[in-house]
Formats: C-alpha cells, sequence, structure tokens
C-alpha cells in the first residue's frame, strides 16, 4: 500500500496565542491534504470533486510551531457505493502531531443527492488502499 504524501506550510495565522498551531487548522490541513490528493491521484480540480463530508475524526499527538513543516501522508482505508474513508497522519520535524479520518460522500451537484462512485475512481484509491488489517 502506497500512501499520497504532501507538504504543506505552517502559516502565521495558523498560530494560537501558546505559539503553536491552533487545534481547528489541522482540519484545515487535512482538507489541503484530501484537496491534493483529489488533483494528482485523481485528476481533478477542486470544482470537479463533488463530494461532502459525513464524519471527521482527528487525534492530536503533539504540536506544530510556526515555521515548522508538516508533512500530511493520506491513504483510502474504505470504499463503499457513494462513499469512501481517507486516513490521515500529519507529522512535524518527523513526530506525527495527528492522526484522523474522514468520510466522504458522493454526490450529484444539480441535485445534492447521494450518487455513485464515479467510474475510475475506485480503481485509482486500489493504489492507496489499506483498511488496518
Amino acid at each position: 500500500m502506497a500512501r499520497y504524501s504532501t507538504t504543506l506550510q505552517v502559516r502565521f495565522r495558523d498560530i494560537d496565542p501558546l505559539y503553536h498551531v491552533s487545534h481547528t487548522v489541522y482540519v484545515v490541513y487535512m482538507q489541503q491534504a484530501r484537496l491534493a490528493f483529489c488533483e494528482e491521484v485523481l485528476g481533478l480540480s477542486e470544482s470537479e470533486w463533488d463530494t461532502v463530508v459525513a464524519h471527521l475524526e482527528l487525534d492530536y499527538e503533539s504540536e506544530v510551531a510556526f515555521g515548522d513543516e508538516v508533512t500530511a501522508e493520506t491513504w483510502i482505508s474504505d470504499v463503499g457505493s457513494s462513499s469512501f474513508t481517507m486516513a490521515y497522519e500529519l507529522s512535524a520535524n518527523g513526530t506525527v502531531a495527528s492522526r484522523g479520518e474522514s468520510v466522504q460522500v458522493v454526490v450529484d451537484p444539480d441535485t445534492g443527492e447521494n450518487t455513485e462512485l464515479p467510474t475510475g475512481w475506485r480503481e485509482q484509491f486500489e493504489s492507496y488502499r489499506d483498511d488496518g488489517s
């Protein structure tokens, strides 16, 4: 199983009064990693990514500070008929900062209703699939 990896820069605006990355920004980092995955693995632009987040989990393990470079690794942990689960591991300076997952549901942009995974996604996900077993 391969993990998709991208690098994220910590911005000054990400910092809270205690001079580390605010807990809310980790969700933004997950989103940035998800969008990069969709662009590079699925070949889609942000406007073609017709999904909504139905569930989100995040565990914090260590802090990230201003000036750190964050490595975001993502992979697919489950695929359903109209949804899929992405797992995330965010690290800074070689130390895992957080682990999480999100469930995305594919929706029809015209109706807002759930719809089947687009043709080809399931096959493209296989290279990044790890269900943890």
